[in-house]
């Protein structure tokens, strides 16, 4: 037997609640604390107020305009604006020249402004308030000279994604 031990009486071991002969002391109990009634839902503190959005675009965290990061748009293309059809055809306002933007050269299926189903031959991504109405005149970064089916403004308020402006071409 270890030094400091008290052998037990009567063959029992002695077990932390049980006094020296095997009898329950009596401990004083803890008082629980009373279950929380559900009664709906917690109380939260009120959000403070944001601050108003800027009309070219939305903030993020930081206050920043996210837009398309300008490295991205690597093209250079050449808009004219549709401004409408006269007696000796479409007319056009003065053309913009180097306008940056991401030109992706692929067949698509997209519709039109009038609902009909055509073939783009390119899409272009831009920076958000390119004046490129459907019918505008583009001249791409190879020369070819195309036309604006359908024209996109991707804008997302309060998500971390880049807004844009998306054009298909004929």
């Amino acid at each position: 037997m270890r030094p400091g031990r008290v052998p037990a009486r009567h063959g029992r071991r002695q077990h932390g609640r049980r006094g020296p002969v095997g009898k329950r002391v009596d401990r004083p109990r803890v008082p629980r604390r009373p279950p929380r009634l559900l009664t709906g839902r917690r109380r939260r503190r009120p959000r403070p107020p944001r601050p108003p959005r800027a009309e070219t675009g939305w903030t993020a965290a930081g206050g920043d305009l996210v837009n398309v990061p300008r490295w991205l748009l690597r093209h250079r293309i050449k808009v004219e604006p549709y401004l409408g059809d006269s007696a000796y055809g479409p007319t056009y306002g003065p053309p913009v020249e180097d306008v940056p933007a991401l030109v992706a050269e692929n067949i698509r299926t997209v519709r039109d402004r009038e609902g009909r189903e055509v073939t783009s031959t390119a899409q272009i991504i831009a920076e958000p308030g390119l004046d490129c109405p459907a019918e505008s005149r583009i001249t791409l970064p190879d020369g070819r000279t195309t036309k604006a089916i359908s024209v996109a403004h991707h804008t997302a308020p309060g998500l971390p994604v880049p807004q844009c402006t998306e054009v298909s071409a004929e």
